[in-house]
């Protein structure tokens, strides 16, 4: 499910029309300044607080409460989630960070193009 909103994600960003919207939503004064991004990431870090949850559940269930395998097969899922979550949203960050950088040859490294995870992130001096 993930990878299928990660597609439908680049492909609606690689419309001109839903960019051109998107950046002028970006320069109003009204939005913040925030990217569609910083809206989409900032429910994806909420889910992050559920393990924690969980595992409190658990360490107050007892073993031998009808729940307690459900509830950690459910922490399993939201473990794998997560991860799985992680793992996409890197590459889009790596995906955003690359569509910003220049160049000062005519060809890029084609290894940076297919780059899938973002190493450092802030200026170089």
């Amino acid at each position: 499910r993930l990878q299928i909103a990660k597609e439908v994600y680049d492909q609606t960003m690689s419309k001109p029309s839903v960019s051109d919207f998107l950046e002028r939503c970006q320069q109003s004064r009204f939005s913040g300044k925030r990217s569609l991004w910083d809206f989409v990431d900032s429910q994806r870090s909420g889910l992050l607080k559920y393990p924690l949850l969980l595992k409190e559940v658990i360490r107050v269930t007892k073993s031998d409460h009808p729940d307690a395998d459900g509830l950690a097969a459910a922490l399993g899922e939201m473990n794998d989630i997560i991860k799985e979550m992680d793992e996409l949203t890197g590459e889009v960050t790596c995906a955003q960070t690359l569509k910003k950088l220049v160049f000062t040859h005519r060809a890029s490294c084609h290894l940076v193009n297919e780059a899938k995870a973002l190493l450092f992130k802030g200026t170089l001096k």
